[in-house]
């Protein structure tokens, strides 16, 4: 029988592209969640869209593959930005200087770093607080 559920159809293949990731086919986790995200953004799942642009980017990161990762990492903030979702923007953010820190470009990592730590002083997460003041001191100092 066929489903016709789209959501349900893109859960199942961000499961299969998860089940992919860990079986370390790269490959197949970008074309299963790469077909997730195609149907999030078909449905105006924009929390989907969210989500599935965050878990590209952190695997492109993963696979050394940067600028694909910034491309997912930009989508993702985009869509934290309209949803007023500060954790997700600080983390992204986070995200975003860690990419910048492995490319070597030094002004968008603390610019990136710096902004991350003030939103997270802002909502009171003092744990990512110091995990990204920790990230930057690093950085800095390689």
């Amino acid at each position: 029988e066929k489903i016709n559920d789209k959501k349900l159809i893109a859960f199942g293949k961000v499961s299969l592209g998860n089940i992919m990731y860990r079986m370390g086919d790269y490959k197949g986790f970008f074309n299963y969640t790469s077909e997730a995200l195609s149907i999030y953004e078909e449905t105006n799942n924009y929390y989907g869209i969210l989500k599935t642009c965050l878990s590209l980017g952190e695997t492109a990161k993963v696979v050394d593959s940067l600028d694909l990762a910034l491309y997912y990492y930009r989508q993702a903030l985009k869509d934290a930005r309209s949803f007023k979702s500060l954790n997700d923007i600080a983390y992204i953010t986070k995200n975003i200087a860690e990419v910048y820190d492995y490319m070597g470009v030094s002004d968008s990592v603390i610019i990136n770093y710096k902004r991350a730590s003030d939103i997270y002083r802002q909502t009171g997460s003092v744990e990512n607080l110091a995990l990204t003041q920790i990230s930057m001191a690093a950085s800095i100092f390689r």
